[in-house]
């Protein structure tokens, strides 16, 4: 094992000090200005340096409306280009959070219910020789362009786009939709140059251009991506670069890591995460991922909500989850006040009282045989079905367990909706409204719980017309309390990311459950 770890590290320091012969070169140091800065800055911030990270993925495209992994758009070439609105982050920014703020925009402003107009600075340019400007015919293109994609349909709120001059730009919308900002916000929707795109079959590195402060010095699409700083406004990055490597194999981001050559990495091995080889770390909560539990609520005696709370309160909620006690439902978070109240969550798991009132009144018949549908998602998924069977049986039930791969899970209970309790992975949700209307409302394409509620369907409704925040907020906690009641599913499991990074990495407050890379540029290296 030793001998093991001594050859990837020479691997490793071969891999990151050999120039690749495939490399390709897109700018020379000597185009660029001498540093000029006005921005307010941090105390003791230093400028310079190299920035070194990792990426699990091969760089699949150049195209930034192309992407079909996070490597391309939030950890590879995307970081050249911006977007309309981008995710808040920062010292202050309580995650898990998909707030929005202005990033190309200087402000936008709520016409109607379904009108909304974008304003943006003249100042902006493409990083072209000499620079054009950015205006909003280059945002009309963009989203265009991006609606046209298949197999994607997060813009489908969108009706019409007005250019109503070259810094102003109006949204007409289908339907009064919530969601919209935020949409816009995702770092799959980028602003690219409509000059340099229109009339190309595909985007090469020879029209790989952006607006912010990066551009692509090199690139090698299984090896290593390198950014560097074109210095071109006051609210420039710090560092001189961003190095991104290919490193695909966890023992050897591991091994990177160890040795210094790369300066963040994600945790993966859960048992290490208190190592003291981790002094700085970040846990990551992801609501909306994770291990789900579904109650098919058609079926007997799953249609009884006292039976329902029953096995909840058989479940010792502290054995399954280890690391980080959260309780979610499953929908993505815009801000961390549409949690669930943790502390009344947790007073359901694990209560004998609570578990012998609600068999009473469910007046069913012990023992029950239970029959789950799992999925050999992972070891995760695998841990928590193994520890979930053992502790229902302690409580008298007789459990019959099925386990599937994944895509007969999924045609099992997204589909067919043929189960009575379903634990594995959940549809993948992008918004709070695809997951409430999709797999929550009464309605919805993918309700396999099978639920019918016409006071959480209205207000499923009445949240995704309202853009007032905190009318929003209340309507959300309305929708926690009904599910609290409920118990129609939930994330026994919800996953949790752990991130650490080197001593010389500062001013770093990342918004990873958001996939943000702008906060980037806020941080500055003493190495």
């Amino acid at each position: 094992m030793k001998s093991k770890s001594i050859v990837t590290i020479i691997f490793l320091i071969a891999i990151f000090s050999i120039s690749c012969s495939n490399e390709h070169y897109l700018r020379l140091n000597s185009e660029f200005q001498p540093i000029k800065i006005s921005q307010k800055l941090p105390e003791n911030f230093k400028l310079g340096g190299s920035l070194r990270l990792a990426s699990n993925n091969f760089f699949n495209s150049l195209d930034p409306h192309n992407n079909s992994n996070v490597s391309d758009s939030s950890w590879g070439p995307g970081l050249i280009y911006d977007r309309i609105l981008k995710y808040e982050h920062g010292e202050n920014v309580l995650l898990p959070s998909l707030k929005h703020e202005c990033l190309i925009c200087s402000k936008w402003t709520l016409e109607d219910e379904q009108k909304i107009t974008f304003t943006i600075p003249n100042n902006l340019t493409w990083n072209t020789s000499p620079p054009t400007t950015l205006t909003t015919s280059d945002i009309e293109f963009s989203i265009n362009r991006i609606k046209n994609q298949k197999n994607y349909d997060f813009l489908h709120m969108i009706q019409s786009i007005d250019i109503e001059t070259e810094n102003k730009i109006s949204f007409q919308l289908r339907y009064p939709d919530s969601d919209f900002l935020m949409t816009l916000a995702d770092v799959k929707n980028k602003i690219v140059s409509k000059n340099l795109t229109e009339n190309s079959e595909e985007i090469t590195l020879n029209n790989s251009i952006g607006s912010n402060s990066w551009s692509i010095e090199k690139f090698s699409p299984l090896t290593k991506i390198t950014f560097l700083n074109l210095r071109k406004n006051d609210d420039q990055p710090f560092v001189d670069t961003i190095e991104i490597n290919v490193l695909p194999d966890s023992q050897t981001r591991l091994s990177a890591y160890m040795v210094g050559l790369i300066d963040v990495y994600e945790i993966e091995n859960l048992t290490h995460r208190d190592d003291q080889l981790y002094q700085n770390q970040l846990n990551v909560i992801e609501p909306s991922t994770g291990v789900s539990l579904t109650f098919n609520t058609s079926k007997f005696p799953y249609n009884n909500r006292n039976f329902r709370n029953a096995i909840i309160n058989a479940i010792d909620i502290d054995e399954i989850q280890t690391l980080n006690k959260y309780f979610a439902l499953g929908m993505p978070l815009i801000d961390k006040t549409w949690e669930v109240d943790q502390v009344k969550w947790q007073s359901q798991f694990n209560n004998p009282d609570k578990f012998s009132d609600n068999i009473k009144q469910s007046k069913v018949n012990m023992p029950m045989t239970i029959k789950m549908l799992a999925s050999e998602y992972d070891q995760n998924y695998s841990e928590t079905i193994n520890k979930l069977t053992k502790q229902l049986a302690l409580k008298g039930f007789l459990v019959e367990t099925t386990i599937l791969n994944n895509r007969e899970y999924a045609s099992k209970t997204w589909d067919q909706k043929d189960f009575d309790i379903s634990v594995g992975p959940q549809f993948p949700q992008l918004s709070p409204n695809s997951f409430l209307f999709s797999i929550l409302h009464s309605k919805g394409k993918l309700n396999s719980s099978n639920t019918y509620n016409i006071k959480l369907d209205k207000l499923i409704e009445e949240q995704s017309q309202t853009y007032n925040s905190q009318h929003r907020e209340k309507i959300i906690q309305e929708i926690n309390s009904i599910l609290f009641d409920e118990m129609y599913r939930l994330m026994i499991n919800s996953k949790v990311s752990s991130w650490t990074w080197t001593d010389a990495i500062n001013n770093f407050y990342p918004n990873f459950y958001s996939q943000e890379y702008k906060h980037w540029d806020k941080v500055w290296i003493e190495r």
